[in-house]
């Protein structure tokens, strides 16, 4: 072991923004623990921001070996504690575990659960993380290599793990354990045949997980901190406590709550509705419950675009808007209330307010990996604010429906049509002006129109309007499409940026006193309502 050094804080590769730092400094004078304590969860702290050294390698890797070395035994005994006060601690036969870049998580819930045996549902890269395991479970002898296993499954394959867990649960040795269990005597009903951990990981893959183990009728939990840094982006060391997620509604509410809440994160938001709704029921005080049930319905009748639904929500959510104080952040009450002022305009069909919403909405399904669907909102967002442009020419005039009369002399244009077209590709032949106007076509007749719109974009050059064409193949391609092909996370950030600056473009010249940037900000969907369960 290294002796501690000081770094001088203009050297570190800081992992989080300055104003975040400041937030989280004061998590650390907690009353009810030894000085002593505090003082390794201050240095833990350092060292991961490389503040101070404790070994070779980089600082996160330095933190890691100093919480294995100095702080895991004391934690363990602290989370047992925690965990175990009001319930005795479940026999487990298998835990099954998300592994995502932090093994602490895993390997911390084995140490409470103490199961027979361990399945390890991880990202096909994380080799360090995998060795962690190895190295702190088998090779000192707490589990035997016989009873670990391990399935590979990456982020965007999430589905996967519904089949892992049920192909795992269908095998022998399982369905015996869980047959025994359902014969034994009622003082026994501790032990747990199954129990499916979805800390580690992300989001969604935590999402699906729950629905696995609810769907099989197997037990998930989920290791919880009363304390949150910001800057580690972790429980504070010696806060943790293991939820026993229960099928017992009436006396498990609190641990169904934060199931719900990691649902909705994920954007399972018809799962988290179904969830929040049976907690409305049982629930004591279900103000919280019924709060964020209708922002999950509101949310899934906004993904599905279903205009009726979403109408319906909008309207009932304004009325508990005006008549209560919100279970809100003041933040996110404000996103609220400008959310369904927008809903409000989308529901009346304003045909701009339906051009933004499929950027966000591509916005929403890339976030959680759905990244056909953010292709072709994106592509949605292009088109619709070429089509825009066009219809503003005239207001009589409909892309679906196109009188070329509406826009000017149709010979004119036709010919200035076809000379751009051949422009993007000398071999396509124009006899005659599109009958439906699909993207590319908006494109060239703005261009040909010599619309402000196409300058403003950087689209008023054939070689412009070619990469243009080529990067929609993105979408045509997809699934979704016209094609067999699934869209990369690549490809899904590249169409989005296109989609972004063109609209930004367009707004400019219809909402010239409006910041888009702003505007798409304060309309993203509420993505953590975590920090909120404890409000009402």
């Amino acid at each position: 072991m290294s002796r501690a050094t000081s770094i001088h804080t203009d050297d570190l590769e800081s992992p989080t923004k300055s104003g975040e730092r400041q937030s989280s400094s004061n998590t650390h004078s907690r009353a009810g623990y030894p000085e002593a304590w505090k003082e390794k969860v201050e240095r833990l702290r350092r060292i991961w921001l490389g503040l101070e050294q404790y070994c070779s390698g980089k600082p996160r890797e330095q933190a890691r070996c100093f919480y294995f070395d100095e702080m895991f035994d004391e934690v363990v005994r602290l989370a047992s504690e925690r965990s175990f006060r009001e319930r005795p601690r479940p026999e487990v036969y298998l835990l099954i575990s998300l592994l995502g870049y932090s093994p602490e998580t895993t390997l911390l819930t084995f140490e409470l659960l103490k199961p027979s045996r361990l399945l390890v549902i991880t990202p096909r890269d994380a080799e360090e993380e995998l060795e962690c395991l190895n190295e702190r479970l088998i090779r000192s002898g707490k589990l035997k290599f016989s009873c670990y296993e391990r399935q590979d499954c990456e982020g965007s394959e999430h589905t996967n793990i519904f089949r892992i867990i049920e192909r795992r649960l269908r095998q022998g040795d399982v369905r015996q354990e869980i047959e025994k269990a359902r014969h034994e005597l009622s003082e026994q009903r501790h032990r747990i045949p199954v129990t499916v951990d979805i800390t580690g990981g992300k989001k969604v893959m935590g999402a699906v997980a729950a629905l696995a183990a609810w769907e099989f009728n197997v037990v998930p939990c989920y290791l919880d901190g009363d304390e949150y840094d910001q800057e580690m982006r972790r429980p504070v060391p010696g806060t943790e406590r293991l939820l026993i997620l229960d099928q017992a509604m009436s006396e498990f509410g609190g641990q169904e709550l934060r199931a719900a809440l990691r649902l909705f994160e994920a954007g399972a938001f018809d799962a988290a509705y179904q969830h929040f709704q049976r907690l409305a029921e049982h629930l004591t005080h279900p103000q919280r419950a019924r709060m964020f049930r209708d922002i999950s319905e509101l949310y899934s009748a906004w993904c599905n675009l279903d205009m009726e639904k979403l109408q319906r929500c909008t309207d009932r959510l304004k009325q508990a808007v005006e008549a209560a104080r919100l279970p809100l952040r003041h933040a996110d009450s404000r996103v609220l209330r400008k959310q369904l002022e927008f809903l409000k305009s989308l529901t009346s069909q304003d045909r701009d307010s339906l051009v933004l919403n499929h950027y966000l909405l591509g916005l929403h399904y890339q976030e959680i990996g759905r990244y056909d669907f953010s292709a072709l909102l994106f592509y949605r967002t292009i088109e619709g604010c070429f089509t825009r442009r066009l219809e503003l020419r005239n207001l009589e005039f409909n892309p679906r429906r196109p009188d070329y009369t509406m826009l000017g002399n149709p010979d004119e244009l036709l010919k200035s049509y076809r000379a751009w077209a051949e422009k993007v590709d000398p071999t396509f032949q124009v006899e005659a002006l599109p009958h439906r106007i699909s993207l590319m076509d908006a494109a060239v007749l703005l261009c040909a129109l010599g619309d402000e719109l196409m300058a403003q974009a950087g689209l008023d050059k054939a070689e412009s309007l070619g990469n243009l064409r080529q990067l929609t193949e993105i979408r045509n391609r997809s699934v979704l499409a016209h094609g067999y092909q699934s869209v990369s996370k690549d490809d899904s950030e590249k169409l989005g940026k296109r989609a972004h600056h063109i609209l930004k473009s367009y707004w400019q010249l219809a909402k010239p006193k409006e910041d888009l940037d702003e505007r798409i900000q304060e309309l993203r969907f509420i993505q953590r309502l975590e920090d909120q369960a404890g409000l009402l």
